[in-house]
């Protein structure tokens, strides 16, 4: 009899959403592996056709699909207030809480959870992880918690950091969901010797799957009639992450434009701040002497973004934090296109970047290096990775973890 498992989270699996894109890729390893597989979320998922995939509305709208968008928007939503206010920071984790209620009072979300073996939620956002827990403690079904973030590890919520009755709450229902995990799963070794250090109990059970890198040969340089370099930065800073500053980037590419015989379009593709999209366009007026522009082009389709990628003749990439692997990472090494990686030394991406030929690993807490990234793209860096980056790796990891998983809890 085939395993079978439930995805439970408010993205869809198709979404435009780096949560759905992690687990549409694990559907499809599991699939492979004559997995069943039923999805419950906000949104819904061309993927998986119905009945096999569930919709549940979320009453404050913080998820709509579609469908519904027209009707949201016609109307005020808490979700709405939220944003605008600030008030989504006072719900507990956070204001997906709303979708997990509903799921939790859904008769189709109890159908579900006793048709599966294993439930896997995806965070963050956080919430579904306590929907997932308890129907899984319900059955007596496997629930894999699958961290892409840290809860309390480097957390993405501010209020984290100042709310200390909060950090006491919110410690308290991850401590809950973790010890009652049939598997936690993290992305980087480094992450998950920091969970492990909190949850010593959980150890054992915590695994690492990186979102891994598809094996293919390097993008042939392209062809352009401007004489300009390009340089693409492909994402947030702060919004994705607080301590994710531009000026960790800035002072560095500063020196590559003054040092660079040739002019470079270094250019940015994602949502920026008002703070952030000022400190990029002093940065542009300061390098124009030199004959390099800077360019911003805002929040774009994925589709666009990765064709950014892919015109790009070098990428940039900033990672502040220590566990942290950033799916983009990923993205850019599949390119076999040269990386200039601004992270901080002995972190998770400075070691994932050891094992990336193409990648030049810049300290941000010692900006200064001999070489500068102009020369190491001259010198055309081989697209080599370390084959425990690589998505086969990946795919081993998470199926033999499942497999455990399903076979700790028998079908009821």
């Amino acid at each position: 009899m085939n395993p079978r498992i439930l995805t439970l989270s408010p993205f869809s699996l198709d979404a435009e959403y780096h949560g759905g894109r992690r687990l549409s890729r694990f559907a499809e390893w599991l699939s492979a592996d004559n997995w069943e597989i039923r999805s419950l979320s906000a949104i819904g998922t061309s993927s998986i056709p119905s009945p096999q995939s569930v919709v549940i509305q979320d009453p404050l709208g913080v998820w709509t699909s579609c469908a519904s968008g027209a009707v949201a928007a016609s109307r005020p939503s808490i979700a709405g207030l939220s944003r605008g206010r600030g008030w989504g920071r006072h719900l507990i984790p956070d204001p997906t809480i709303g979708w997990t209620i509903a799921t939790l009072l859904s008769p189709k979300a109890h159908d579900l959870a006793r048709w599966a073996d294993v439930i896997i939620s995806s965070s963050p956002p956080e919430s579904p992880h306590l929907a997932a827990s308890l129907l899984a403690r319900l059955y007596g079904k496997a629930h894999v918690m699958d961290m892409r973030d840290g809860w309390l590890d480097e957390p993405l919520r501010p209020e984290l950091f100042s709310a200390s009755i909060r950090a006491r709450i919110e410690g308290r229902l991850e401590g809950h969901v973790a010890r009652s995990a049939a598997a936690i799963i993290v992305t980087s070794p480094e992450w998950g010797t920091a969970f492990s250090a909190r949850y010593p109990e959980c150890a054992r059970r915590t695994k690492v799957v990186r979102n891994a890198i598809e094996s293919q040969p390097a993008s042939p340089p392209t062809q352009r009639a401007d004489v300009l370099r390009r340089w693409v930065y492909s994402g947030r800073f702060g919004g994705s992450r607080a301590d994710q500053d531009p000026r960790l980037l800035i002072n560095s590419l500063a020196r590559e434009a003054l040092a660079s015989n040739i002019p470079i379009d270094f250019r940015f593709v994602g949502a920026l701040t008002s703070s952030e999209a000022n400190l990029l366009n002093e940065f542009g007026s300061a390098i124009a002497r030199t004959g390099s522009r800077v360019s911003l082009l805002g929040h774009v389709p994925h589709a666009k973004a990765i064709e950014e990628v892919q015109q790009a003749d070098a990428l940039l990439l900033l990672c502040a934090s220590q566990h942290a692997l950033p799916s983009k990472l990923f993205e850019y090494a599949a390119t076999g296109k040269p990386i200039f990686a601004a992270c901080r030394e002995g972190s998770a991406t400075w070691n994932a970047c050891a094992g990336i030929k193409q990648a030049m690993r810049i300290g941000i807490d010692q900006p200064t290096q001999c070489t500068t990234f102009g020369e190491f793209v001259n010198g055309s860096p081989t697209a080599e990775i370390d084959p425990e980056l690589q998505v086969e790796a990946a795919r081993s990891q998470l199926l033999t973890l499942m497999h455990e998983a399903a076979g700790s809890h028998m079908r009821k």
